[in-house]
């Protein structure tokens, strides 16, 4: 959301900040607008109202006489023409906060810009050299369908009867684009019946007739102040579904069809099966509502060692971090701050383990960090993890397959938190004389194994459990219909919500057909369940004309479930089970899904290019994440960040060069802690420092330079955490290669070359705030 699309709104709100019915009125003043970026403009005209004590001297800024100006009683060096800019601004927030505090600065800025144009010379355009391709790995409220481009009329009409005709820009099966002819405005989100009169008359359909649900996503005027409605569907109308699906396909190639939607959908996907497979982050997924709140972990090759160092004497450990009463502490914690830090030990008495651990909140209200520290620290066994925690309601960013349904432990959750490693905590180390008579207290952090009412559940990522469910072997004669011709064969095997079936003839049948089966031999067994032309899709075809089919309709699955399970259970020695080769868990889709939601981290992935490894593509998961700021600064463009904090006094060079250098039979790894000072000078450009530890002379030298940088402009602190990657997968965007081939080809091999050349990952976990409270509270 760009806040400076709502200035006037937002200047139109501060002064009625007070009155008793604010919020109506906000919601009058910003008809229209979504519940987050109305929640985010009331939180920016907090930001602005607040109480400020910073003196402005503009001395040093501007090349005109300041004269001090006194008002409030503080005192200000001012330029003759800002002098009325901060009355007004007092004047308008009625005593002097952040707001007004900003307003001069801007003036400031603005004149000096509007000076720079006039003395301006063009010059070629220069890209810097640590620009890099700007990707959103999760695509929740992304389109979710490629777009064909085609104009034709349509008729519309709202809930309240409000009818317009407009034109379709672009199509696809999950929405559509259409121009106004009139400037007529809408809330978002509100339901649009859409009739296609234009195509009704070209193919005479009845569903064309019909008026087809959609919801109003976005609405936006075009350089021509031309009006535009993008609208997703919303209707349960299978017919027209098919028929669009049927019409993009058939004409695809006459009309232009977006193309590069499948170039970085594709390109996207694959970086992201390579993240969730190599991801430093474990996601915890809890539910408050339970005595026992988490409910499951997401695992992969990387992550999964946290989960190891977190058993203790054989018992799950990682419950006990959010048991109950800690659970409520840390919900209370976590809606002041983004997040905190959990230290972690074992330690043995007459040979019996005990587990210990403790979050950053826990330790100093105890007065025990030290000693926690120095206690734990020279253990094999001392962790420090990086925790986050929010709520969170699940919601399917994609259509439901329905035999995927969402998974019930699922709807469960109300809160996500993520547990990462770290192996640089804080700026400087600790050093305190153990006393043992003082480590009694720490007994207070122990585990007890009595506490442990219930094992977490761990979903593996990427599991290579192809199946959903158990297969069953039974050998039974089938009839198959397709639109036009009957064919004969017998199951292979079955499950309650798919098939593997023999045809008797030599078929041929595409990859998502919908056929019709008749069990015309378990009809004879069964009265109660009507077993002809039920709908199965072919999701897969093997040699000997064997078709692998899966229920496609609701009610035909309704029936295959109750059936099958009936049957099984009547007759267990009659079939022969072939079992899951892991346990039972949510399907790949679903999983992903709900992983996406755990993307916190900024993540930069390496490619080697000419030999030299290179940061290639960006992935933050959004422009209100506190890391995007910070790495489009010097960006020159919207479309790409710029890594120049990971670059500038050859950091570069130490930490990603260096790093791949003769790493040909090793594998890459680096962490480091990152001190990040942005200043932005007098003619408004950003000037950024980065430092590694070893760059400072002292201890207090580091400290002093973390302290300064918070007075003098802004400080950033990072953990820095480097991996190498296997090759990625090009196998899992099979389906987006032969739709890219089909229109592209030259794009096909781009698009492999550039994955091909992915070899490493940057993970960069945000510690800024820790990391100041640390040396806040060392003082």
């Amino acid at each position: 959301m760009d806040l400076k699309a709502y200035q006037s709104q937002i200047k139109e709100l501060i002064p009625l900040r007070q009155t008793p019915d604010f919020n109506e009125l906000l919601d009058k003043i910003l008809f229209g607008e979504s519940n987050s970026d109305k929640f985010l403009i009331k939180m920016e005209i907090n930001r602005l109202a607040k109480p400020c004590q910073r003196l402005i001297d503009l001395r040093d800024k501007v090349t005109e006489a300041c004269t001090l100006f006194e008002i409030e009683g503080t005192k200000h060096y001012l330029t003759k023409a800002t002098i009325p800019v901060l009355k007004d601004n007092i004047a308008l927030y009625g005593l002097y906060t952040v707001g007004a505090f900003e307003a001069v600065h801007e003036f400031v800025s603005l004149q000096k810009s509007k000076l720079n144009k006039q003395n301006e010379i063009k010059k070629p355009k220069q890209t810097t050299k640590e620009q890099c391709e700007y990707l959103t790995l999760s695509q929740k409220n992304k389109r979710g369908a490629p777009r064909m481009f085609f104009v034709s009329e349509v008729l519309a009409e709202t809930n309240d009867g409000l009818r317009f005709k407009a034109y379709t820009s672009n199509i696809s099966v999950t929405g559509v684009k259409i121009k106004l002819e009139d400037d007529i405005r809408l809330a978002n989100d509100e339901l649009v019946s859409i009739t296609f009169t234009g195509l009704a008359l070209e193919y005479h359909d009845k569903v064309l007739s019909q008026a087809i649900q959609y919801r109003l996503v976005k609405q936006e005027n075009d350089i021509d102040n031309h009006s535009y409605f993008y609208l997703n569907y919303h209707d349960s109308n299978d017919t027209f579904k098919s028929f669009i699906s049927d019409f993009i396909r058939i004409n695809q190639y006459k009309y232009k069809i977006d193309v590069h939607y499948y170039y970085q959908l594709a390109k996207i996907s694959a970086l992201k099966h390579s993240y969730l497979n190599g991801m430093a982050v474990l996601p915890i997924y809890l539910n408050e509502q339970s005595p026992t709140p988490l409910l499951f972990t997401l695992n992969n090759n990387t992550n999964n060692k946290i989960s190891d160092a977190w058993q203790c004497d054989q018992i799950d450990q990682l419950p006990l971090l959010f048991d109950e009463l800690r659970f409520v502490k840390l919900i209370a914690q976590m809606s002041k701050q983004q997040a905190t830090t959990v230290y972690t030990f074992t330690h043995n008495v007459q040979g019996k383990q005990y587990f210990l651990s403790a979050t950053e909140e826990e330790l100093l209200e105890k007065g025990l960090k030290q000693l926690f520290i120095n206690c734990g620290r020279s253990k094999v066994s001392w962790r420090v993890y990086h925790l986050t925690l929010r709520p969170l309601k699940y919601t399917s960013s994609t259509e439901q397959d329905i035999t995927e349904p969402t998974p019930a432990i699922f709807k469960k959750v109300t809160h996500l938190a993520t547990l990462q490693q770290l192996t640089k905590a804080y700026p400087f180390d600790i050093n305190t004389k153990l006393d043992n008579n003082d480590v009694n207290q720490l007994n207070q952090f122990v585990h007890r194994a009595s506490d442990s009412k219930a094992k977490s559940k761990s979903f593996t990522l990427f599991s290579k459990e192809r199946r959903k469910e158990e297969r069953y072997l039974y050998k039974s004669e089938v009839k198959i219909t397709d639109k036009k011709n009957n064919f004969s064969g017998h199951l292979i095997d079955f499950s309650l919500s798919g098939l593997k079936v023999k045809l008797k003839q030599i078929s041929a049948f595409p990859i998502g057909a919908v056929l019709k089966i008749s069990f015309t031999e378990l009809q004879k067994i069964s009265k109660s369940y009507p077993l002809k032309e039920l709908k199965y899709r072919v999701i897969k075809t093997s040699p000997s004309n064997i078709l692998h089919l899966q229920v496609c309709q609701k009610k035909s699955l309704e029936i295959c479930q109750h059936f099958f399970s009936t049957l099984v259970k009547n007759n267990e020695k009659h079939f022969t089970c072939i079992p899951l080769q892991g346990a039972k868990q949510p399907t790949s889709k679903h999983l992903v899904d709900i992983a996406e939601e755990s993307f916190l981290n900024a993540v930069f992935f390496i490619s080697k290019i000419a030999n030299k490894p290179t940061i290639k593509f960006s992935a933050i998961d959004s422009i209100h994440h506190s890391l995007h700021k910070l790495f489009s600064l010097k960006s020159d463009t919207p479309y790409e960040l710029n890594f120049y904090p990971l670059a500038n006094n050859q950091l570069y060079e130490r930490l990603v060069i260096e790093q791949f250098k003769d790493s040909e039979e090793k594998m890459v790894r680096k962490e480091a802690l990152i001190y990040v000072n942005v200043v932005r000078n007098s003619e408004g450009k950003w000037h950024i420092e980065s430092f590694l530890d070893d760059d400072f002379n002292s201890e207090k030298a580091k400290v002093n330079f973390i302290k300064e940088s918070q007075f003098t402009g802004g400080f950033y602190a990072l953990h820095y955490r480097l991996t190498s990657l296997p090759s990625v997968d090009i196998n899992t965007i099979k389906s987006e290669i032969r739709a890219i081939s089909r229109f592209a080809i030259h794009l096909t091999k781009k698009l492999e070359e550039e994955l091909k050349a992915v070899e490493g990952m940057i993970e960069i976990t945000d510690r800024t705030e820790e990391i100041i409270n640390a040396v806040n509270n060392r003082s």
